[in-house]
């Protein structure tokens, strides 16, 4: 909390960290916001050009780890206390899946 964009505006923060605190993509949002409703500053554009491309990276990187791990997943069925069988994923990817 006490390294969010809600608790300090970039004026707060020291030039030398500033690239720092700017890689959190909320960043720019909130000081944009902060500025518009102040009525004071400006539109820092290559605040949110870092804000972009660290969100998409993440992005990026998580549905890379995901694709890669998502046939580890296994469904398991809370009501019957066991893993899904096959046939039981098929209903449910259908629709016709009646819990029990």
């Amino acid at each position: 909390m006490y390294a969010s964009p809600v608790v300090y505006t970039t004026a707060l923060v020291p030039e030398e960290y500033l690239w720092l605190y700017m890689l959190n993509p909320m960043a720019p949002i909130m000081d944009s916001f902060r500025n518009a409703i102040l009525g004071v500053g400006v539109f820092p554009w290559s605040f949110w050009l870092i804000s972009w491309f660290v969100t998409f990276l993440v992005l990026f990187i998580g549905v890379l780890l995901f694709s890669r791990i998502e046939k580890t997943f296994i469904a398991y069925n809370v009501k019957k206390d066991q893993p899904f069988h096959k046939n039981d994923i098929k209903h449910l990817l259908e629709g016709s899946y009646r819990f029990h």
